[in-house]
């Protein structure tokens, strides 16, 4: 029987070299997956900034709306808010007028109300 020598330093390098590509392998592995997951979070991360954008872009157009509305709520009040005082103004000289007419005719109105109860008194 012929033995065979075997240099341990040999063998040594013989399994730092297979477990050297072993590692090398799975690293490339490790970088592809993380290349993919990288590509999969990148249109992730653009899909979720477009549907922010819209979101955005919504929210514009609703605060716009709103704030349209309360404008022309704002000018109705004011315009109800003249008209208010309009006719508040109208109804202080009515009765300005009124109660300058009362002052004037209450002799007025007492000679007109005796005649009235002369008249009424002669139809009965």
């Amino acid at each position: 029987m012929s033995a065979v020598s075997v240099d341990p330093t040999e063998a040594l390098n013989k399994k730092y070299k297979e477990l050297e590509e072993e590692y090398e392998k799975k690293r490339l592995a490790v970088e592809e997956e993380i290349a993919r997951n990288d590509e999969k979070n990148q249109s992730k991360v653009e899909e979720l900034k477009g549907e922010l954008l819209q979101a955005k872009d919504s929210w514009l157009q609703e605060k716009s709306a709103l704030e349209e509305k309360v404008e022309s709520f704002r000018k109705m009040v004011a315009e109800m808010e003249a008209e208010a005082l309009e006719q508040a103004h109208k109804l202080d000289q009515m009765l300005k007028v009124r109660d300058q007419d009362h002052v004037i005719k209450p002799e007025n109105s007492s000679l007109i109300g005796s005649q009235d109860s002369e008249e009424e008194n002669v139809i009965l």
